[in-house]
């Protein structure tokens, strides 16, 4: 997931350090969407329930051998074990409200809603813990929810539930932020994917229990009938496609990592974008849309507030897997 943790001292604030983390950042934004992708086209034949199962299993899979073969116990020794687990769902609860928007609206609709976590944060910061803001960050703010409610479009029968899925999973998101901001130096990258993918598959399988196991015919929806004729073939795209959710959400917290060591989580800010120009791109060249006056207003808008805010306010935490 999700979308870091730690950081070896204050990065150089040079261009080409500045230029490096923003094309780790870019590369991260692609993992996003192309998982995003992924599910959008399996949802037509499973649920989203299964696929969250799907990644956080195969995530955890991969990583837990990964610990293993490096000898790395020190990193299940945590100090604030409960804020891990309360990070860990929030992280995934966002995942999956995402995930589920993208089933029933554009993809670069729903990336942009989900991108609002940083609008959220001065809330935040302001009713939790007090923490006054700067007008400055307040007027962002305002100009940010403005570009989401263009998105939205709330006129009498516009209002889509999709797109408010998409919008609460950018507010836990935050919420998510905010936990990681408070564990300060146990929010390593390796020891946050840990607790997000462990207690996380634990609240995906609950859910997919709770649903009795929904998975439909997958093969009849996905492939035509003369794939369906070469079984190998339609298993094979499957176990692709599960393995290349599982290994980009691993991908996508190294790439943050790696961005986070190059240059300030300001900085990154507006490189953060370039999923929502990933998503539109993905859109066009795979489902033929085109992103409509809205999704394009919404999206100035929102990156610029969203910028301003974690320029001006610092309300940014290091997180082990950025946006998703």
């Amino acid at each position: 997931m999700t979308e870091s943790g730690e950081s070896s001292g204050s990065p150089p604030a040079t261009k080409s350090s500045v230029l490096f983390g923003g094309a780790f950042t870019c590369l991260a934004m692609l993992a996003v969407v192309v998982m995003a992708s992924i599910v959008k086209w399996a949802s037509l034949a499973v649920s989203t329930e299964f696929l969250m199962v799907l990644r956080w299993g195969t995530g955890l899979a991969i990583i837990a051998l990964l610990l293993f073969m490096r000898r790395s116990w020190a990193v299940f020794r945590a100090r604030h074990a409960g804020l891990h687990v309360m990070a860990a769902l929030c992280w995934t609860a966002s995942i999956y409200l995402y995930y589920d928007s993208v089933r029933w609206i554009p993809l670069v609709d729903a990336t942009l809603l989900f991108n609002t976590a940083s609008l959220f944060s001065p809330l935040i910061l302001r009713v939790l813990h007090r923490r006054p803001q700067p007008w400055r960050v307040w007027t962002s703010t305002v100009i940010g929810f403005v570009g989401a409610a263009v998105v939205l479009d709330p006129r009498p029968g516009s209002l889509n539930a999709a797109e408010l899925c998409a919008l609460t999973g950018g507010l836990l998101m935050a919420f998510r932020l905010d936990i990681m901001r408070r564990l300060g130096p146990d929010a390593s990258p390796k020891r946050t994917t840990l607790y997000e993918l462990g207690f996380g598959l634990l609240a995906c399988i609950a859910v997919f229990t709770a649903m009795e196991f929904p998975v439909r015919d997958w093969a009849g929806h996905m492939f035509t009938p003369a794939e369906r004729h070469d079984p190998w073939m339609t298993r094979s795209v499957m176990v692709g496609a599960t393995l290349a959710l599982g290994a980009l959400s691993l991908l996508q917290v190294r790439l943050i990592a790696e961005a986070m060591k190059r240059a300030t989580p300001a900085q990154i800010a507006p490189f953060r974008y370039s999923g929502i120009v990933f998503a539109a791109l993905l859109d066009f060249a795979i489902w033929d849309v085109v992103p409509g006056v809205n999704a394009l207003v919404g999206l100035v808008l929102i990156a610029a507030a969203a910028t301003i805010v974690l320029d001006r306010s610092g309300v940014s935490a290091r997180s082990s897997t950025g946006v998703a």
